[in-house]
């Protein structure tokens, strides 16, 4: 358990870094993820891009993980309802880059909530 408290803040930098940058080389995946209703999807796509790779680099930061593990456990709960969307509007995503197997959605949606979980254990390891 005590590797598993020190590498995982590096482990989840790492998933954000991936992440983040992916905003930026393959934002057409994302821009086809945002629910129809949410304001000025692009901005959205580029701050959620440039959130994540902040929030990757703050938990790098031992003064800075606590509070970048809070925010990343928010920015996840945020994230549920874009993959919520994803499966009640599946077929929304026929056609687009984002298009994945219904099943692959579901997946996507059930696995936040582990990651929610994980992000909050992070901010409370801070010793």
């Amino acid at each position: 358990m005590e590797r598993l408290r020190k590498i995982s803040p590096y482990l989840l930098a790492f998933i954000l870094s991936f992440a983040g940058l992916a905003h930026f080389f393959k934002p057409d995946f994302f821009h086809a993820l945002m629910p129809l209703w949410f304001p000025l999807p692009a901005e959205m796509v580029t701050a959620t891009g440039i959130l994540e790779l902040v929030l990757a680099g703050m938990l790098l930061i031992p003064s800075s993980r606590r509070i970048a593990a809070f925010c990343v456990t928010l920015l996840f709960i945020v994230f549920e309802i874009v993959h919520v969307d994803m499966v009640v509007n599946y077929e929304r995503l026929a056609g687009t880059e984002a298009e994945i197997p219904l099943a692959a959605a579901w997946v996507r949606m059930l696995f936040q909530f582990p990651l929610i979980i994980w992000a909050a254990w992070i901010g409370k390891q801070i010793s």
